[in-house]
């Protein structure tokens, strides 16, 4: 333990290893964080110390680190930028220009956002002409979003930089063990560029205030939707996932961090087997737990959501499926993100209702 203290800077531990370990001289202000977290409970102090001991030897241990670990670690002290060494040796380099990014979208979502973007009345956006848009359960929707050949050469960006490279791989979240951030290794331009000129529209009409959502989807399906900031979206968080069979095999349900999910597709058809997205209801509601809809993924195709609704992955039969994900993040932050009634009602919810279930 001595020689791993020695190792870290006093500024980077986590509150409750520098409580624990006597370090309030070196580092006041975390030894006071973590008495305020934990009342000064010595056990539970204990305990958040060797959590944060295990994510420091975590990363000297583990190619792929999560991102606050190799920020606490490497600090300002990483010189090597993947986002700005990688793109001049990327095998497709034109996914790494913003200003080619409208190449990247099937021609019908064009169609669907030009009134929009002529006239900057986001009410203007036509769902119903998004390409073959559907509603696959109240307030999940599909719809094709980016060209096949995008998809491909974006997985196979992600692979390559993941074994041609020497660059440390980070694990995009603390669930998935086999994927990539994208807005790592040079992409995050584009990805701004694609949400801020295409993708907010979408969201405005899906997730945004009273004034500009849809209710219904053209003269069809009622959506289900309800406001999650999609009209003032001001931030993404865009990373890869893979499921195989040496690898992740399944995801648990969850919800996410973000305000709203953009999941597409990036694994051609017949490439695999199983993998489904299983969706439930809202964090916090009756149904949170019951299962609502399960959804196959297609090359391309987007599937879009708010992210306290429950969802999960389930168990890959054989191949590989990939999929992009952006989690975006509203300009307020706090509104709704997590009400008090889904703080509540994480510890008073009942057991899983299985996904055979209606």
């Amino acid at each position: 333990l001595p020689h791993t203290m020695a190792l870290l800077p006093s500024a980077a531990l986590q509150p409750g290893l520098a409580c624990a370990l006597g370090q309030q001289r070196a580092c006041p202000a975390s030894a006071r964080s973590c008495r305020q977290r934990y009342g000064g409970h010595e056990r539970m102090c204990a305990v958040a110390a060797v959590a944060a001991l295990c994510g420091k030897v975590r990363v000297a241990t583990r190619p792929g680190l999560t991102r606050p670990t190799r920020r606490r670690v490497y600090g300002e002290t990483q010189s090597r930028s993947p986002a700005q060494e990688y793109p001049p040796q990327a095998l497709h380099p034109h996914l790494f220009d913003p200003s080619k990014v409208q190449d990247w979208l099937q021609p019908g979502v064009l169609e669907a956002l030009a009134p929009w973007r002529s006239s900057g009345d986001v009410s203007l956006v036509d769902l119903a002409l998004l390409p073959e848009v559907r509603v696959e359960a109240p307030g999940v929707v599909s719809f094709g979003l980016l060209r096949p050949e995008i998809c491909r050469q974006l997985l196979c960006e992600a692979k390559n930089f993941a074994n041609e490279t020497d660059f440390p791989v980070e694990m995009p979240n603390s669930m998935n063990k086999d994927g990539l951030i994208l807005n790592d290794i040079g992409l995050r331009p584009c990805f701004t560029m694609l949400t801020r000129r295409y993708l907010s529209g979408i969201a405005a009409r899906l997730f945004g205030s009273d004034e500009v959502r849809a209710d219904m989807l053209g003269e069809g399906a009622e959506l289900g939707t309800d406001n999650w900031g999609g009209d003032t979206l001001s931030d993404h968080y865009t990373f890869l996932t893979r499921y195989t069979a040496g690898g992740d095999r399944s995801l648990a349900m969850h919800v996410d961090e973000g305000d709203i999910t953009f999941n597409v597709g990036l694994s051609d058809k017949g490439s695999f087997e199983g993998g489904d997205l299983a969706f439930c209801g809202m964090y916090g509601q009756p149904a949170y737990r019951k299962h609502h809809s399960t959804y196959r993924h297609e090359i391309g195709r987007c599937v879009i959501h708010a992210g306290k609704r429950r969802h999960g992955v389930l168990e890959l039969q054989s191949g590989e499926r990939a999929s992009l994900h952006r989690r975006v993040q509203r300009e307020v932050r706090g509104l709704r993100r997590w009400p008090t009634a889904f703080a509540r009602g994480r510890r008073r919810s009942g057991p899983d209702v299985p996904l055979s279930g209606a």
